[in-house]
């Protein structure tokens, strides 16, 4: 009699372990899916986020392209005028050639500031061309940036989901 006593205080003793050891791993469940819940609600948040900003980036990068296009259209048509002065410069030195030591100096010196002003022009949309390039480069920088954070709040969060089948897998096996 008294061991059949002892052994239900045994089995007791098992089944409080057991209940305690259930309630600590509901416990842990519940806390692992609040974590769960709020690393999903931080993901979401950050990838909103981060579209957003990345959405602003593209406007912003497509308002600076147009304007570089723009820069680069009235570059050309500058250049376009520049040249078309430099031809007509051209046309009146072959009709003043009678006057051509008189005017050759002038003539020359108009010539040199039109190939200058050329030349500063193409330097302007070289230089407009490689901010642009820049620019591009930076977004696509961002862009891959952004892509590696979501990627590490995702394994973040299959990480806790990983965690919270493990501990409702322990849960149903008790």
């Amino acid at each position: 009699r008294d061991r059949a006593q002892r052994e239900v205080l045994e089995v007791k003793g098992d089944r409080d372990s057991l209940a305690v050891r259930l309630e600590e791993a509901v416990v842990r469940e519940a806390d692992l899916a609040s974590q769960l819940q709020a690393a999903e609600e931080k993901g979401r948040a950050d990838v909103e986020r981060l579209k957003e900003e990345m959405e602003g980036a593209l406007e912003r990068e497509a308002e600076t392209v147009s304007e570089l296009q723009g820069t680069v259209e009235r570059l050309e048509g500058e250049a376009r005028e520049w040249q078309e002065r430099a031809r007509s410069e051209s046309a009146k030195v072959d009709e003043a050639e009678a006057r051509r030591e008189e005017t050759e100096g002038r003539h020359g010196e108009t010539v040199r500031g039109l190939q200058e002003t050329i030349s500063g022009l193409e330097e302007r949309v070289k230089e407009s061309e490689k901010r642009e390039t820049v620019t591009k480069t930076e977004m696509m920088s961002s862009l891959s940036q952004r892509q590696k954070q979501i990627a590490g709040v995702e394994e973040e969060r299959d990480r806790a989901q990983r965690e919270a089948l493990e501990v409702k897998g322990d849960r149903d096996s008790l």
